[in-house]
């Protein structure tokens, strides 16, 4: 738009790029300096004067936030309320106006100083308001909820029904396929958590929502290997004809046997070393037997030893592994500064 050609010209000297978005009477002036985020002061003064001067009837709100060079959100942001502030003469507008001038001019106009109104407006939106908080702890709650019940009946999915097919059940299951349909998943994540950020003042509302996410995504990619868990020993107990809990028992014994761990982290690694989840004591005790002759005879083949042959299976589940929680991380992110966006503009930032 027109105002944003003219606040580049004037900057360009001072290494700023400015974009400008337009909503209803609240203009966003968002500022990029080359080596970092524009100084604070010369902007906010640079962009008060140049409003007033202008005295366009439709803006009366000025929103200036200030960029580091390739970031997506403010480094730094501040309010001007143009009726507040009032009217003065148009200025000539210097690349770095020094803050005895500026506090001089303030003076000459007979106005409020700049500052105080600037700040005022300023301290108004970052204000942690009760009703900002709890919409902030609903909307992140839902999102964290309903991406662990997604996660969850997927996996459940999984194990009940996909991963029980003769033949190719077992090469699914070692791959983990179903993990790709939980790139959805997370990219809702990350669209909830981003828009829960908005409701809160920048930069709080994204620190305090990363806090968060970085302690939920990791539990919820680890409700996978959970269900998982949970579906063998469930399986164990109907085929035996025992209890879960009796069943549970012989699981968490095979466990410390085979890797040497019980609980939920011996079963990943187990199930990242075997992808065959024996359901009976008979078959537990031959696991061990079956897949060194599978070893052995892979490593015949390839003329390798077998601690290789072993070291490049459990490697390559692992490596697959590591591969999805990346995509994980990386859509709940891509998507977080998305839903940011869209929080920022429903809830007044922008």
């Amino acid at each position: 738009m027109a105002i944003a050609r003219l606040m580049n010209q004037s900057l360009e000297p001072a290494g700023v790029q400015v974009r400008t978005d337009l909503i209803q009477d609240c203009l966003t002036v968002m500022a990029a300096g080359e080596l970092g985020p524009p100084d604070q002061d010369f902007l906010v003064d640079f962009v008060r004067r140049g409003m007033l001067g202008l005295a366009a009837p439709v803006v009366r709100r000025v929103v200036v936030q200030g960029y580091a060079p390739g970031a997506a959100a403010p480094s730094w942001q501040m309010g001007i309320d143009l009726q507040e502030a009032g009217t003065i003469a148009p200025r000539p507008l210097v690349t770095q106006p020094s803050s005895r001038s500026r506090r001089a001019g303030g003076a000459r106009s007979g106005q409020p100083s700049e500052r105080s109104v600037v700040h005022t407006v300023a301290a108004t939106d970052a204000t942690l308001s009760t009703p900002r908080v709890i919409g902030w702890v609903s909307i992140l709650a839902l999102a964290i909820g309903a991406t662990a019940a997604a996660r969850w009946a997927i996996a459940w999915l999984g194990e009940t029904n996909i991963y029980e097919v003769a033949y190719v059940g077992h090469f699914l299951r070692s791959l983990e396929i179903l993990e790709l349909l939980n790139l959805l998943v997370f990219a809702v994540l990350g669209m909830g958590a981003g828009i829960a950020a908005g409701v809160l003042p920048p930069p709080r509302g994204q620190q305090l929502t990363a806090l968060v996410l970085a302690v939920a995504v990791p539990g919820l990619f680890a409700i996978a290997p959970a269900v998982r868990q949970q579906a063998w020993i469930n399986r164990a107990a109907d085929h035996q004809r025992i209890t879960p809990e009796q069943a549970k028992i012989q699981v968490e014994r095979f466990l410390s046997k085979q890797v040497g761990q019980s609980g939920l982290w011996g079963f990943y690694t187990y199930s990242a070393r075997y992808p065959e989840l024996p359901l009976a004591p008979d078959a537990m005790r031959e696991i061990p037997t079956i897949d060194r002759q599978v070893k052995a005879t892979l490593a015949n083949l390839l003329r390798w030893q077998t601690k290789s042959i072993e070291q490049l299976l459990e490697g390559c589940t692992w490596g697959v592994r590591g591969f999805y929680l990346l995509l994980a991380v990386l859509t709940t992110l891509t998507h977080f500064q998305q839903g940011l966006r869209y929080g920022w503009r429903w809830f007044g930032w922008r």
